[in-house]
């Protein structure tokens, strides 16, 4: 697989968001309103419901992921505001929860261009992570087509720089995708429309 088809991969996760937020409804994934409160014991508790709700948003939270992160292994990019400025955290959820609220505290109050500019900016940084694994897998020859298993691509990377890069760029990307999918479906929810990337239309935006 090409660095070109990696690519590829990641714009249809964009189109696979606003799928999901014009058929959302169906999938009973948790309301947002504009004056629910931005406190992190709040959004906490929505990410949590968000996570139970949407299996692909929950892949977040799978084994080589967890692993990963209990391995001491953090994003390094699309992370404006560290979730541990003033405590480690201890596993990924909680982590990834603290990021959502820190940065959905920072779009606060909610203007549309601000919250669409942040997520073109999420789209812009998944680019540079899913380029990193492209890089590699390409290099590697690893087996991205099918059912990727993690754990058994990565043993044929050698040990030294460009493993701990693939580990790194795996996990970013998990942590990226997931919020790309959370704060796309807030987004629509406040302004009653779906997030395309820039320069995109929706036929579907009066129809929510």
């Amino acid at each position: 697989m090409t660095k070109t088809t990696i690519l590829l991969a990641g714009v249809a996760a964009v189109v696979a968001t606003v799928v999901l937020v014009r058929t959302a409804r169906a999938q009973s994934l948790p309301a947002y309103r504009a004056q629910d409160p931005v406190d992190e014991e709040h959004v906490a508790k929505y990410v949590d419901s968000f996570l139970r709700a949407d299996a692909q948003t929950r892949q977040l939270l799978n084994r080589s992921n967890l692993q990963l992160f209990a391995e001491g292994y953090r994003p390094r990019i699309g992370v404006p505001h560290d979730p541990e400025a003033e405590t480690k955290v201890s596993d990924l959820q909680t982590y990834f929860a603290r990021k959502v609220y820190l940065d959905l505290r920072a779009l606060s109050p909610f203007k549309e261009q601000t919250f669409r500019d942040f997520l073109d900016g999420i789209a812009d940084d998944s680019g540079e992570t899913i380029m990193c694994a492209g890089d590699l897998a390409e290099k590697y020859h690893l087996n991205v087509q099918g059912r990727f298993v993690f754990e058994k691509e990565l043993a044929k990377v050698p040990a030294g720089a460009n493993r701990e890069r693939l580990k790194e760029c795996w996990l970013n990307d998990a942590v990226l995708g997931a919020e790309f999918r959370i704060v796309a479906w807030i987004y629509g929810e406040i302004f009653g429309k779906d997030y395309l990337p820039a320069g995109g239309t929706s036929p579907a935006d009066a129809k929510r």
